[in-house]
C-alpha cells in the first residue's frame, strides 16, 4: 500500500500517469484492485493445501473459503490503514512506519481486551482483529461470521475512500501532515558533531528520531510481554502436551521459551525490517 500510495510518486510514475490523464482515485483503485486479486490468489494456494494435509479431518471446502475470505477482509483493513497513513507521512519510509506502528498497536489493542472488562476492554470494539476473531471455522464447532467479515470489508471500503479524497488535497510528493521549521538566522560555519566525520555517523544522524521511536516501540514490547508472560504461560502449561514441548524450547524454563519465542523472534524480524 505504501508502495502504491508513496513509492510510485518517488519513482516518478504517479506524475506520468497524472499527466496522462489519470485521476488519482483510479491509481489507488487499481492498485488496491491488483494487490487484492493476487491475495486472494494466494489465499486459494495455501487454504487449497490446508484442505489436501487434512488427513481425514472434518474439515471442508466451505470452512476453508469462510477463513480465506475472513483473512482477506482483514488485510484489506490493514491495506487500507497503510494508504490512509501513506497520505499524511512525506516518503514512504515513514509511511510504512506509520503503518506498521498502527497496525501493530490495534494488534495488541485486541490482544488486551480478552477477558477483561476495564479500559483495555475498548480495544474488542475498535480493533479490526476482533472483527476476525468472531471467524472460526477451521475449529472443530467453529463457524465462519460473515456479518464481521462484512463489517471489515466496509471498513476496508470506507477507509479506502478516505485515502483517496485526502491523495486529491495534496501535492504530488507532498504530506497532509508537514512540520512547519521556524526561522532561523543563517549558519555559515561548519557542524560541530562527531558523527559527521564517518558516512554511518552521518546516516545515523539524519536517522536519529526514528531510531529514538523504533527503539521505544522496542521497549514497549518488552515491556507488554513481560506483564504478559505468567498468564500466556500458565494458560499454555494447562493445555495437554503443551507444558513439556514449551519447556524443552526454554532448556526447562518455560517463562525463558516464552521470552525467547516474543522477545527474540519479534524483535529480531523488527530489526530486519528496520534495516531493509
Amino acid at each position: 500500500a505504501t508502495g502504491a500510495a508513496r513509492g510510485d510518486e518517488e519513482r516518478g510514475l504517479a506524475e506520468a500517469w497524472l499527466a496522462a490523464g489519470v485521476s488519482r482515485g483510479r491509481l489507488l483503485a487499481a492498485r488496491a484492485g491488483g494487490f487484492l486479486l493476487a491475495l486472494a490468489l494466494v489465499l486459494a494456494a495455501m487454504f487449497g493445501a490446508v484442505l489436501a494435509s487434512r488427513n481425514g479431518e472434518p474439515l471442508g471446502p466451505a470452512d476453508a473459503a469462510g477463513a480465506a475470505v475472513a483473512l482477506l477482509a482483514l488485510l484489506a483493513v490493514v491495506y487500507a490503514i497503510s494508504l490512509v497513513a501513506s497520505q499524511l507521512a512525506p516518503t514512504r519510509r515513514g509511511a510504512a512506519g506509520l503503518s506498521f506502528a498502527i497496525v501493530v498497536a490495534l494488534f495488541f489493542a485486541n490482544g488486551f481486551s480478552r477477558g477483561t472488562d476495564g479500559p483495555l476492554a475498548l480495544g474488542r470494539y475498535v480493533s479490526p482483529f476482533a472483527l476476525l476473531d468472531r471467524s472460526d471455522p477451521l475449529v472443530p464447532g467453529g463457524a465462519f461470521a460473515a456479518a464481521a467479515a462484512a463489517a471489515l470489508a466496509l471498513v476496508a471500503l470506507a477507509l479506502g475512500l478516505v485515502a483517496a479524497a485526502l491523495a486529491a488535497r495534496r501535492d504530488l510528493g507532498a504530506a497532509l501532515l508537514t512540520r512547519r521549521e521556524p526561522a532561523r538566522p543563517a549558519v555559515r560555519t561548519p557542524a560541530r558533531s562527531a558523527l559527521l566525520g564517518t558516512i554511518v555517523g552521518a546516516e545515523l544522524r539524519g536517522e536519529r528520531g526514528a531510531l529514538v521511536a523504533w527503539g521505544g516501540a522496542l521497549a514497549l514490547l518488552a515491556l507488554f510481554t513481560g506483564a504478559l508472560a505468567r498468564a500466556a504461560v500458565d494458560a499454555i502449561l494447562v493445555l495437554p502436551g503443551f507444558g513439556g514441548y514449551v519447556a524443552a524450547l526454554g532448556g526447562g524454563d518455560p517463562y525463558q521459551a516464552f521470552f525467547g519465542f516474543m522477545l527474540s523472534g519479534i524483535v529480531a524480524l523488527a530489526v530486519a525490517g528496520y534495516a531493509i
